[in-house]
């Protein structure tokens, strides 16, 4: 899987969060370092066609026509026209930037960050087979990890949060384990029903005030 899109020149890098301008907050929020454009890829079946079997002349056949398919041949992953995009909520620059959007959510997200890694997938629309956002995200914190080479941290928790950008999903991984120090990559994998978003995170890019912060 792809990594998301490249961050464009990071003008906020030089400036204090007090003076980040509202173009700088935007381009944290949707295009840095810790705000990407996952790929998001859906399991669905391939719409090709059996060749119908040959006529052989008797009465008895009825086989004409293509015959179905079986159950999961033709499969393939596609990417999905959707622009959700995947935010590591808990580190301090994403924390400053949200705390100059809504208060109340920065402060959420700064309690959450004391004991986890604290990862939102914005603008997911929840696929049509769940009922409510609360069923999706339980399926969503039994299957989303994080990835550092070998390794995988699992996710423990999602919360639904509802804002002015509508819902997000907010899954937290535990920092039992220091990521900083686990490898030079870190992929963020989301499952949700038959969809999935991957999206690669460089450490080496996550450094804000002199230290890599997630």
């Amino acid at each position: 899987m792809s990594a998301g899109i490249a961050a464009p020149a990071e003008a906020w890098r030089d400036k204090d969060p007090a003076a980040w301008t509202e173009k700088d907050i935007a381009q944290l929020r949707k295009n840095s370092p810790w705000a990407q454009q996952p790929r998001e890829m859906v399991r669905v079946a391939a719409t090709k066609k059996q060749a119908a079997p040959r006529r052989t002349g008797s009465k008895k056949t009825n086989d004409v026509g293509p015959a179905p398919l079986p159950n999961g041949a033709g499969t393939k992953s596609v990417p999905v026209n959707a622009q959700p995009v995947m935010r590591w909520e808990s580190a301090e620059p994403m924390l400053a930037a949200t705390q100059r959007v809504d208060p109340k959510l920065a402060a959420r997200f700064a309690e959450l960050a004391k004991e986890s890694y604290v990862v939102s997938l914005a603008g997911f629309a929840t696929p049509p087979e769940y009922e409510t956002p609360q069923m999706a995200g339980s399926e969503m914190v039994s299957r989303s990890f994080l990835e550092i080479g070998s390794k995988r941290l699992k996710a423990n928790r999602v919360e639904e949060v509802e804002s002015d950008g509508g819902l997000t999903y907010v899954l937290l991984f535990p920092r039992a384990s220091k990521i900083e120090e686990m490898g030079k990559t870190v992929d963020a994998v989301i499952h949700v029903g038959k969809a999935h978003s991957r999206a690669s995170f460089s450490v080496k890019q996550m450094m804000f005030g002199g230290h890599a912060t997630l």
